[in-house]
């Protein structure tokens, strides 16, 4: 674990043979927490860093809990001058594990709260004054708890607007937002919500100052960070949400190709919406087994371009002898939904003639497809 800004500091690390273990690690207005940076077997302890101090907390067992269950913290939040995070611990007797919710005070790690949770919260989301939200798919409501009104409450909401199984809401401002099955929904806290414009399909993190909402949205040919304004209400995307974009490629140039004195060919390619991600050129053998010509990168807007990956030695070489090199293009588009490997595309093929000198023999051996970069 590191501290990234102001400075790069290292905090803590565990040995590879240990790194099934999970440290967890948040910063708030001058403190850092962390969970697991002393490599233990459990994650029992959190300490909270800051320029003057560092402060202990430790999850401990209560009356009634198996002495042989070691208590665990986990989801660890912070929020400006607040951090939160929610305990485990296993009862001699029950249905199921004890939670305990417990938000602090950074700077001095001063305990604000602690409360029991009638369940496993899914993510927690913690405001700057201490109020924690926790949407819960039981009953399509969010969950609401803070230092000024320990006591639990409930709100509930609209039924075409339920919290998804992960994703925590954010805290800004008196409004809260959390994420859906095709975005973002606004809610003011009392049981009014709607779907957050410009947030459709989006599946990034995101941030709300209380005033303006910043999400990532995946577009053809890039990745852009759009502003949102949580006051305005969209209309919730019909799912499955892999059926709203569509980023075809084709050809846009002769399938005989000649090499420049550097190795590079031209391929001309057409996005109508724009598009980017890898293009490999290949040789096929039967069975499916392949070896790698070359290999670009790609990028473009809306309309036609231009590719030029540098061929192999052996491949120049190839290309120079009688009849040129035929070669498979293969296309490994970047996925929409990024949780998913992306899935080699077939372009055709294409001869390519060269002026090195001839040679037939060279090359690395043909294996199995290779994978693709995002894989």
């Amino acid at each position: 674990m590191f501290t990234v800004l102001p400075g790069l500091e290292s905090l803590g690390s565990c040995a590879p043979a240990r790194s099934q273990l999970t440290e967890l690690a948040a910063a708030g207005d001058g403190f850092v927490a962390t969970v697991g940076e002393d490599c233990a077997p459990d994650r029992t302890t959190l300490r909270i860093r800051t320029p003057q101090a560092t402060h202990v907390i430790r999850a401990t067992l209560g009356r009634g809990d198996r002495t042989d269950f070691t208590p665990d913290i986990f989801d660890l939040r912070t929020t400006g001058p607040m951090v939160a995070w929610a305990e485990m611990r296993l009862p001699v007797s029950g249905p199921g594990p004890a939670i305990t919710l417990v938000v602090a005070r950074g700077a001095t790690g001063e305990i604000l709260l602690r409360t029991t949770l009638d369940e496993i919260p899914l993510a927690i989301g913690l405001g700057a004054d201490g109020t924690v939200v926790m949407p819960s798919i039981v009953d399509c409501s969010l969950r609401v708890v803070s230092p000024a009104a320990p006591a639990p409450r409930r709100i509930a909401l609209p039924a075409g607007l339920c919290p998804r199984p992960s994703g925590a809401a954010v805290v800004a401002g008196g409004r809260i937002l959390y994420s859906v099955s095709g975005g973002y929904v606004s809610s003011d806290g009392r049981g009014e919500a709607h779907f957050l414009r410009d947030t459709a399909g989006s599946r990034s993190a995101i941030a709300f100052d209380g005033r303006r909402a910043y999400v990532t949205r995946t577009d053809c040919d890039a990745d852009r960070l759009v502003s949102v304004d949580p006051s305005l209400a969209g209309t919730l995307p019909a799912l499955p949400l892999a059926t709203l974009r569509s980023c075809p490629v084709r050809r846009s140039s002769p399938s005989r190709l000649t090499s420049s004195p550097s190795g590079r060919v031209s391929i001309g390619l057409r996005c109508p919406a724009g598009c980017r991600g890898t293009l490999r050129l290949v040789q096929q053998r039967r069975g499916g087994r392949e070896r790698r010509v070359a290999s670009v990168d790609y990028a473009s807007p809306a309309g036609r371009f231009v590719v030029r990956p540098k061929l192999a030695a052996y491949a120049r070489r190839l290309a120079a002898c009688g009849g040129g090199l035929r070669v498979d293009a293969v296309l490994f588009p970047a996925a929409d939904d990024r949780t998913v490997p992306a899935r080699a595309r077939g372009l055709g093929a294409y001869r390519i003639g060269s002026r090195s000198r001839c040679r037939r023999s060279g090359g690395p051996a043909f294996t199995a497809p290779a994978p693709g970069p995002r894989a």
